[in-house]
Formats: C-alpha cells, structure tokens, sequence
C-alpha cells in the first residue's frame, strides 16, 4: 500500500485549529511541501472570508444601541428582582384544566387502598387454601357406634381446651383486676 506523501485535509484543519505545533512531522511537511502550503492556504482563506462576513452580519444585527438597551435591561431586572414566570409545558397542546396533578395525600390512599386490597386477597386465598378440612381415615372395622363415641370424645376434647385456653389467658389479668371482697 503506497503511503501518500501529502497531509489531508483533515490534517491541515488540525494544523489550522491547533497551532501549537504538536505534529512536528507535519510543520517540517508544510515548511517542505509548497502543495500542501497552498491547499493550506486555500482552506484557511475561506475559512477566514466567512469567519468575516459573518461577523459583519452579526455587528450589523447587535449594534451598539441594541447591546446598551439589552444591558439597561438585564441590570433593571437585578436591581428590581421580579417574580418568575411559569411556563406550562406544552403549554399550546394540553388544556389548563385537562391536566390535574394528584396531590400526595391522594397517591398515598390510593397506594394504601391498593394495599389493603391485595392484603385482604391474599389473606382470602390463604384461607380457602391453607384451612381445608382434615379428614381422617377411619379404620373400616369399627362399627357404626364407635364414630358416635369418638365424635363426642373430639367435642369434649376440643370444649376442655377452649376453657382451659381461654382461662390460662385471663388469669393475669385478673390477678390485676380489683375485687371489692379481697
């Protein structure tokens, strides 16, 4: 691959925009090559023609009466601070009143309403899936008499630990409870 013995344009814009001679290669190649001096100056000229016309344009456009009066502006605004103006955005696509923000009182009970919600489902499945009745094998020898005797001995089972639960739970607090007649 035959190397090109000419910088690029690319080059020569980097020369032009950086002028600290970093690319020595490229200064001693600029100082030698009287193609690539010329191609240099020919980019820089028009890049110095419009970097003139433009700055005639914009000295046309700020004069010095514009640039004073926007000064007097800037320093009436500083001295006599105003308040600021909100600018709705979009403002031109959205009605004023179409547009209601909720306020955080109301996003935290609908937060607290989508809570309970799920809470009380979730609490309702649990029951219908978890609580399902038990049922126990019975042994087929026992004859019909014999599911009448332990059906009562589960009754009674069951009615003793609800007393004795519900009176253990109680007996603190009436250790506390004043009696008139103790």
């Amino acid at each position: 691959m035959p190397v090109d013995p000419h910088l690029s344009d690319e080059q020569l814009l980097d020369r032009y925009f950086d002028a600290s001679d970093s690319d020595e290669r490229a200064a001693v190649h600029l100082f030698r090559c009287s193609a690539c001096a010329d191609r240099l100056q020919a980019i820089t000229g028009g890049l110095e023609e419009d970097y003139a016309r433009e700055r005639t344009a914009a000295d046309g456009y700020f004069t010095a009466a514009r640039l004073e009066a926007q000064r007097v502006r800037v320093l009436d605004r500083l001295v006599q601070p105003r308040e600021a103006r909100v600018i709705a955005f979009p403002a031109a696509h959205a009605p004023a009143a179409a547009h209601v923000p909720l306020r955080r009182p109301s996003r935290l009970a609908a937060s607290a309403a989508a809570l309970l919600l799920f809470a009380g489902g979730f609490t309702g499945w649990r029951l219908v899936h978890d609580h399902q009745p038990r049922v126990e094998q019975t042994d087929a020898r026992l004859g019909p008499g014999s599911h009448r005797a332990a059906d009562e001995r589960l009754l009674s089972e069951v009615e003793g630990s609800l007393v004795n639960s519900q009176i253990a739970a109680l007996q603190p607090l009436d250790a506390i409870t004043p009696m008139e007649g103790r």
